[in-house]
């Protein structure tokens, strides 16, 4: 695991009713105005106060919610019968969260170093609502204008995955595919240009000339790929 994966875990360790994976916690990284987060002189993000950690463990990490079910459990035992079903719906609720939780702690390090989402909500989707809403990007602490100069590599492979990881959300939502260039280019309305172009260009700043070759090297392969596929397919015919 790099700095960025620990610094994720960490926060899914110890906020475990804020954050469900990893994306959550990068949202509240780069994208989110007054975090406790901040850049040091070695181009890495840090967190700007020596906060308490409320769990040291991934086994903690579910206390809290083990407590609230055992609470829901004690109401629901004691509650008349014209009530019961109200608190019946508590303790579902409180078994819901804990299984959740107890999913993240079991699965820690997957969590921490992928991009893994539950089905009950489209996450990306909504946060892109929220980005669009605040309209600013200058106060991501991504944001080229508040970027320092050279940045640790882990960090600048982690802000480029982060955004790629909106590209496909950002095409279905945002974009329109122009069969002239073979490329996603924003759709004409100011809220998909502002989100669209403004992630884009964030990825873009961050591209270096070894990640241009490899992704030619990559684009051969798939290329190759097709091109066979699509010859033994006329080939059957």
């Amino acid at each position: 695991m790099n700095k960025v994966d620990l610094e994720v875990k960490n926060c899914l360790i110890n906020y475990p009713g804020l954050f469900k994976n990893r994306l959550g916690v990068l949202n509240h990284i780069f994208a989110c105005n007054g975090n406790g987060y901040g850049w040091n002189d070695k181009g890495e993000v840090v967190p700007l106060f020596d906060d308490p950690k409320e769990n040291e463990t991934p086994e903690q990490m579910v206390t809290e919610f083990q407590k609230k079910l055992d609470e829901a459990n004690a109401k629901a035992d004691g509650a008349a019968d014209y009530i019961s079903g109200l608190y019946n719906r508590f303790v579902i609720e409180a078994k819901y969260e804990l299984a959740k939780v107890q999913l993240v702690a079991d699965n820690i390090d997957i969590m921490a170093t992928e991009f893994v989402y539950f089905s009950e909500y489209n996450q990306k989707l909504s946060a892109i609502s929220r980005f669009i809403s605040h309209q600013d990007m200058t106060y991501w602490l991504i944001h080229p204008s508040r970027r320092p100069e050279v940045i640790d590599e882990d960090w600048r492979l982690a802000i480029r995955g982060w955004c790629s990881e909106y590209f496909g959300t950002l095409n279905s939502y945002h974009g329109v595919d122009n069969r002239t260039t073979n490329k996603w280019t924003a759709r004409n309305n100011p809220d998909s240009q502002y989100i669209f172009n403004g992630i884009h260009e964030i990825y873009n700043s961050l591209t270096t000339d070894g990640d241009r070759e490899k992704l030619a090297a990559q684009s051969k392969i798939a290329n190759r790929i097709i091109d066979k596929i699509l010859k033994e397919e006329r080939a059957a015919k």
